[in-house]
């Protein structure tokens, strides 16, 4: 075969390099890399990681730069090497290869490897749960690939017009039971073994192997149980589960070779967890589609997971390999409460043919309100619960309205949004609104405005005079999948929104309508944005497409000054809140790990403090009778 195949490629390894340019992007990254080690080049983050997985599979870095010099000389000699996409081709040795870069050429390449026969993208909503989603054109391509890729979700969440999940469900997965429809061509009794890896959005990774399942022929049943047990997931999914799952037929392969898998396995449960992360807190590059950008993800890590275990040394046989992406509403589908078995098909050809059932058990986290507050002295007092009857589909919303603190939250049992306007009492329902993202609030001229994300996708107000809640409005022509913000600035009322484009928009209300929504400088974000009036400006902050925290203000609701970095430490995949108290601006966010924290601006400085852990969602500030209140999940 012309082009690269390495010192140890073997001929299954090397025969599937051909199959997909696009599919070998992520190769390609890795053997730049190498040969950036090979001259002593500092890599780019993106670069270790992938170094980190080349080391997987090599002696030690000697090799893995080997591997490099023999892919940079072919490179230079060709101009090129042919089982490479263009983009891999074209780098010069000297230039670092990062994470940004990737996911542009991931972009130009997306649609060459959705093309292919061994990828899916299954529409969950055109399923029996219980039943093979499996193509005949798909099962065929399994074996002359090696493996497949299948994500299973809605055309909502892939064209991502569906509301952005903000509490997750709770998931326990696990490999029940398999059988052996075909046992490979060789003589005697298959020896087989199961390799597993999962990431979820949550960050939370697992991998490992099974032990054998021993004389295993066509027909032959085997539970996964004592010694064979094992957890696949057992963690929250916000949007996004992503799985690797491989049959073996054993062959007396030495440790060292498991060793290495292990080693191969936890690399993988790494980059599924990333893969899943990015689908459900990023959007598609190029106003792509979720649903083969996450099909395209899973392709190229498959494929240099593919190439590193092939280059291990083993007398073992890959039987079949697939990576499966489930969708929050996918994950809703085909798995209940008290647990259900989903089935797919391991078809490796002449290697064997196995039907592997997945046990998965979906119930919704049950969450509570709670809120802590900070006075005058500045000291924060304890977490307390608000209404402890309540379990919430979205983080609540406070709002100091008619000298009480109210708040506003979505229950959990039906998405109804419900008003709390004083103690803690329950609240209620009003005009049958429901959504599943936390509203916007604001009191202007005597009336608390709420504006929210129906579950029909658009987005209404209403307000509240005295204990009358007039009936919705709609914001006709916004699009959106986040929540809506609400502030008073010079006496008028603004409503800002993350439009389906990613960028930002600000409307002014005249007293009875909205004005049109104008586009925010060039700020692109993927989560809700927030707003408040402090010391004669109006103020916006919103997450970055990097996670940072960008803030901007205007003294007149117009122009607009540069949006800048609140601070570059402060990660979040959530949207950050913002309120005026005691003469400082306050903002509240949650790091990538779920803990919340409030800062407090004095000068050109900031002060935070971490308030809870483990939560979910954006948090809630609202100034109340001389103390700030944050409210949370």
């Amino acid at each position: 075969m012309e082009g690269f195949q390495g010192a140890r490629a073997g001929s299954r390894a090397a025969r599937r390099l051909g199959l997909s340019r696009g599919q070998n992007l992520l190769i390609g990254a890795a053997l730049h890399a190498a040969a950036r080690l090979d001259k002593g080049l500092e890599p780019t983050e993106l670069e270790a990681q992938l170094l980190g997985m080349l080391r997987a599979g090599a002696d030690d870095d000697a090799e893995v730069a080997s591997w490099g010099r023999l892919f940079a000389e072919q490179r230079s000699a060709r101009g090129g090497v042919k089982v490479f996409p263009a983009a891999i081709n074209q780098l010069d040795v000297n230039t670092g290869y990062s994470t940004e870069d990737l996911r542009t050429d991931l972009a130009e390449v997306t649609a060459e490897i959705v093309a292919q026969p061994n990828v899916e993208i299954v529409d969950v909503t055109q399923t029996t749960p219980g039943e093979s989603t499996d193509s005949e054109e798909f099962l065929k391509a399994l074996a002359e690939y090696g493996g497949g890729v299948t994500v299973l979700t809605t055309p909502e969440e892939r064209q991502m017009r569906a509301a952005v999940p903000v509490l997750p469900v709770k998931v326990v997965l696990q490999p029940s039971w398999f059988r052996c429809e075909r046992r490979s061509g060789e003589l005697g009794h298959d020896e087989i073994y199961w390799a597993l890896s999962a990431g979820a959005d949550s960050n939370a990774k697992k991998s490992g192997k099974t032990p054998e399942f021993g004389s295993v022929q066509t027909g032959s049943e085997r539970q996964f149980t004592g010694s064979h047990a094992f957890t696949l997931a057992d963690t929250t999914v916000r949007g996004h589960l992503s799985l690797n799952i491989e049959c073996w037929e054993a062959d007396n392969s030495s440790g060292g070779f498991y060793n290495k898998m292990r080693e191969v396995l936890a690399t993988m449960a790494e980059r599924l967890a990333e893969g899943s992360q990015s689908q459900t807190y990023s959007p598609p590059e190029h106003g792509g589609d979720n649903g083969e950008g996450w099909a395209a993800l899973l392709a190229i890590v498959l494929g240099l997971v593919n190439l590193l275990l092939g280059w291990l040394t083993n007398d073992d046989d890959l039987v079949c390999e697939r990576s499966i992406g489930l969708s929050r509403a996918a994950l809703d589908r085909y798995f209940t409460a008290a647990g259900r078995d989903e089935q797919w098909l391991f078809d490796g050809g002449r290697g064997g043919s196995h039907r592997l059932y997945l046990h998965g058990k979906v119930t919704p986290v049950t969450v509570k309100v709670r809120y802590r507050f900070v006075g005058q002295t500045g000291s924060w007092h304890g977490e307390a619960p608000i209404g402890d009857q309540r379990n919430i589909a979205a983080p609540p919303v406070g709002v100091s309205y008619n000298a009480t603190l109210g708040i506003l939250y979505a229950d959990a049992a039906t998405n109804a949004l419900f008003w709390a306007g004083h103690g803690n009492n329950a609240g209620s329902g009003f005009h049958g609104v429901r959504t599943a993202v936390p509203p916007g609030a604001a009191v202007h001229d005597g009336k608390l405005y709420c504006a929210h994300l129906g579950l029909d996708n658009r987005l209404w107000w209403n307000t509240l005079t005295n204990t009358t809640w007039s009936g919705p409005t709609e914001f006709y022509g916004w699009g959106t999948r986040h929540s809506p913000a609400l502030a008073v600035h010079n006496n008028t009322l603004y409503c800002a929104h993350t439009g389906n484009d990613g960028s930002v928009y600000l409307s002014a209300f005249n007293g009875s309508n909205w004005g049109n929504a104008v586009k925010l400088g060039g700020w692109k974000t993927t989560s809700a944005p927030a707003l408040t009036s402090h010391a004669g400006q109006l103020y916006c902050a919103l997450r970055g497409l990097d996670d940072k925290i960008y803030l901007a203000s205007s003294a007149n609701g117009t122009s607009w000054g540069t949006a800048t970095v609140v601070n570059s430490g402060w990660l979040t995949y959530d949207a950050p809140a913002l309120a005026s108290f005691t003469n400082k601006l306050h903002l509240a966010h949650r790091d990538r790990s779920g803990t919340l924290h409030v800062a407090a601006q004095n000068g050109a400085t900031w002060s935070a403090t971490q308030l809870q852990t483990g939560g979910y969602g954006a948090p809630s500030l609202a100034p109340h009778d001389g103390q700030l209140f944050v409210l949370y999940a």
